[in-house]
């Protein structure tokens, strides 16, 4: 019988970052909880991510008054040429803590999202950060993000029950930044960061991994089309590239990188 027992249970998959009830399927559920991350395709209109992005170019360029909260943040590498231009999609990188913003706060009440978030949160799902996040051409190198955990941000948990989703409203790929994950280091649990020694600068709060994986390791370039979304766990190790599209004024065009970045939560806290 305890052979038996024994048998069924390596048959049987156990779950650690997904939730039973959710909208995943087993394959998901599989995926995400040896990978850390789920890559959900067209999850987003055209027209919902047009309102979003007029919504931040109205933020970048002035014409809308901060809501209680935002913050609206400017590239280091701004700072260090001095002078040029301070507002507008050219200078604005991101724009932080937008749920009182009616219009972007559409995108956390989507209930799609919400219902992937239930089977990596639970039921009761909690906003704790909102971004959108904006890679303009021409900044260079400080364009970087490098590779981190969200949880070191977030001083709060269980961390399994923290998902952030990350939705593309342009076509990101490796030209102009796009996400870069390093499959299953979410198991490995929280890590020690710092700021990387970049010598074009490091933007504040960027901070990366301290002891980072070998050159050897497996990472993927999550190339997405405008309408995708990933959904990651707190821990696994993540970062983006600069946008190396460069804006040429005799053509008059321009390539961004737009996306959102949203973390959710489901915390049982106790205070003694």
């Amino acid at each position: 019988m305890s052979q038996r027992l024994e048998l069924l249970q390596k048959q049987i998959p156990t779950f650690q970052y997904t939730v039973d009830g959710g909208i995943l399927t087993k394959e998901e559920r599989q995926f995400y909880e040896e990978n850390g991350f789920l890559v959900v395709r067209q999850m987003f209109s055209p027209e919902e991510i047009k309102g979003w992005s007029q919504r931040f170019k109205d933020y970048a360029d002035g014409q809308l008054e901060r809501k209680y909260g935002m913050q609206v943040v400017r590239d280091i590498s701004l700072v260090k040429r001095g002078g040029g231009k301070q507002w507008g999609e050219e200078a604005i990188t991101k724009i932080q803590d937008w749920q009182e913003d009616e219009v972007l706060f559409k995108f956390c009440q989507n209930q799609k999202v919400i219902q992937y978030l239930k089977s990596f949160c639970g039921p009761d799902i909690k906003s704790v950060h909102t971004m959108f996040i904006n890679k303009p051409p021409n900044m260079g190198k400080t364009s970087r993000h490098p590779i981190h955990q969200d949880q070191v941000y977030f001083p709060f948990g269980p961390a399994d029950r923290i998902a952030a989703g990350w939705a593309a409203l342009e076509d990101a790929n490796r030209e102009n930044g796009c996400l870069v994950v390093y499959p299953g280091t979410h198991k490995v649990g929280p890590v020690e960061h710092c700021y990387p020694d970049w010598k074009e600068g490091v933007n504040k709060a960027y901070w990366g991994v301290k002891d980072m994986p070998p050159e050897s390791a497996p990472k993927i370039h999550l190339e997405m089309k405008a309408g995708d979304i990933v959904f990651f766990h707190p821990y696994l190790f993540h970062g983006s590239g600069e946008n190396r599209v460069y804006f040429k004024k005799q053509t008059q065009v321009k390539q961004f990188q737009k996306v959102y970045l949203l973390s959710l939560c489901l915390c049982k806290l106790s205070i003694p």
